[in-house]
């Protein structure tokens, strides 16, 4: 006979607090997608069988799942019976980026995926592009990566304006290099880049070229690599700046050691460590 889901999970995390605590946090991160309202409202109701009937170590233990979980996914603060409206949209929104800035994911893409659905029936200019991005991240920190990059593409190809586009394009490409999926990352941080040129951004444009040295290094292409930060390290030294300087010198210390050029690695050390006095000094 098959139980309803939410209740399976139910029985799950309590075998999980007979494992110990560590184990029923790796558990609930595991199925973060799916404790939900549903999740807590059977969790309620057992708490309310266990009192009626009098099971008292039970209804400790559901009490103590019941803390646990609202802590941790924020249903405390997440209504039951939310509404969006026009009135209270970006209240939501920027509760919602509260939370992903905190890292408690679980409970922005809940609050994200009710703004959408808002969305969805009262168009507001570019918000939904907004949204998609938050999803994405929000499901990027719980590295279910394939909805990251569904939400974040959905975002990009958004009618939004190209400065913007190109903070997306940099989050796409991250997300792409952490799936190892280094030349769609390529891409992601070439398009970037070539947004930064266009709007003359000289550190947005050194950010790019960082990031694409680090993608080529990541597939230990060292040639194109040492190009692109021998590029961004031209841009820090127009700039002025120690920290962007010293970030560069860095890199390019550890690719001369890869490529075997002891000599220059030492040499470039040296310049890095004579940077450290004006570290903070722009």
């Amino acid at each position: 006979m098959n139980i309803p889901r939410d209740r399976e999970l139910v029985q799950e995390s309590l075998k999980k607090i007979a494992e110990g605590p560590t184990a029923l946090m790796a558990w609930a991160k595991e199925h973060a997608d799916e404790i939900d309202q549903q999740f807590m409202n059977q969790l309620r109701k057992m708490i309310e069988y266990s009192e009626r009937n009098q099971q008292q170590n039970l209804l400790k233990t559901f009490r103590f799942l019941e803390q646990c979980f609202s802590k941790m996914f924020d249903f405390d603060a997440l209504p039951m019976a939310l509404v969006i409206t026009k009135e209270n949209f970006q209240e939501n929104f920027d509760k919602a980026s509260g939370w992903l800035k905190q890292e408690k994911s679980a409970a922005a893409i809940k609050l994200l995926h009710a703004l959408a659905l808002f969305l969805v029936q009262c168009p507001q200019g570019n918000a939904m592009s907004m949204v998609e991005a938050n999803l994405g991240l929000a499901y990027a920190q719980q590295k279910k990566f394939d909805q990251a990059l569904e939400h974040l593409h959905r975002a990009v190809n958004s009618p939004i304006s190209n400065e913007a586009r190109e903070k997306l394009l940099v989050n796409l490409g991250n997300v792409y290099r952490e799936t190892q999926k280094f030349k769609e990352a390529i891409h992601a941080y070439t398009e970037a880049l070539t947004i930064a040129r266009e709007r003359k951004d000289a550190e947005m444009e050194f950010m790019h070229l960082n990031n694409l040295a680090i993608a080529y290094l990541d597939q230990k292409d060292l040639e194109t690599c040492l190009k692109f930060q021998n590029e961004a390290l031209a841009i820090a030294t127009k700039l002025g700046k120690a920290a962007l300087l010293q970030d560069c010198i860095t890199r390019l210390a550890v690719i001369h050691a890869l490529k075997g050029d002891v000599q220059t690695c030492q040499e470039l050390c040296q310049q890095g460590l004579s940077l450290f006095p004006g570290m903070g000094k722009d």
